[in-house]
């Protein structure tokens, strides 16, 4: 299903360009609060367990390209680089560890909304898919025993993507948000969570437990036409 319903967006932006009452470009940079979702499906254990880890911060800034329509419809897509990451800490009385996964994405959003606008003020609500281009990603952390003369373990590895037991390269998000807009400049709410899991557990392939990004964002936005 997931094949086709890239394709379709894009022949559905192409038709909605043919009715666009006014098109317009802007820039945009802000913030994100990233983390991790679990879900653990165990056949020995009657109850799911569900989970998350420490949101971190990261950086997003991007472009986005938007079609207004005679009615209060828009349709909007862009292009953003997104920092995601997660921290998990279990430091407690002497035993450390720390342990952080950061990814590097481009994302390509696609939203379909209703925007009220006057002279001056404009307000949206949207939502519609974000699909997330891995660039790259890395792995550190620490960790000790509060033995005495322990040595502590440390790991600052890259991040491997698209293989088995790997992460996935390409992600696919529901995604929806507020906008909120004075003249040219927009500030924008987001949030979204990965569709199917983002990392590929072939050891165990009949497993159902999901590992899922869970993001939210705020960007600044200036129209540039």
């Amino acid at each position: 299903m997931k094949k086709y319903l890239l394709p379709l967006c894009f022949a559905f932006t192409f038709i909605c360009m043919q009715n666009a009452n006014s098109q317009h470009i802007g820039i945009h940079v802000g913030a994100n609060s990233s983390n991790m979702a679990f879900n653990l499906k165990n056949p020995d254990v009657p109850n799911d367990t569900s989970f998350s880890l420490q949101s971190n911060l990261g950086l997003r800034v991007g472009a986005t390209y938007t079609h207004q329509f005679k009615f209060p419809l828009l349709l909007e897509s862009g292009i953003y680089f997104s920092q995601r990451s997660r921290k998990q800490d279990l430091s407690d009385n002497g035993f450390t560890f720390i342990d952080n996964i950061s990814m590097n994405l481009i994302e390509i959003p696609l939203h379909v909304g209703y925007q009220y606008k006057n002279e001056d003020f404009l307000i949206n609500v949207k939502g519609g898919i974000l699909t997330g281009f891995v660039l790259n990603g890395h792995r550190h952390g620490e960790s000790n025993t509060p033995i005495p003369g322990s040595t502590p373990n440390t790991w600052d590895d890259p991040l491997k993507f698209g293989g088995d037991n790997q992460w996935k390269s390409t992600t696919l998000s529901y995604d929806f948000g507020v906008g909120l807009g004075y003249k040219k400049w927009l500030l924008n709410l987001n949030y979204n969570k990965s569709l199917g899991t983002i990392y590929n557990n072939t050891r165990n392939p009949d497993s159902k437990s999901t590992t899922k990004w869970s993001v939210f964002n705020i960007t600044l936005g200036y129209t540039l036409f």
